[in-house]
């Protein structure tokens, strides 16, 4: 059985990921190319 454990494995790692936080505002072509990705 093969599994995968998503997070941060060091701190350095949790806070560059709080870093997304502070940009939650995204233009139209990102919002498509997101829902793209995520086959919206």
């Amino acid at each position: 059985m093969t599994s995968v454990l998503a997070g941060a494995s060091k701190p350095e790692q949790l806070l560059d990921n709080l870093k997304a936080l502070e940009n939650t505002s995204f233009t139209d072509e990102e919002l498509q190319s997101i829902d793209r990705i995520c086959g919206i």
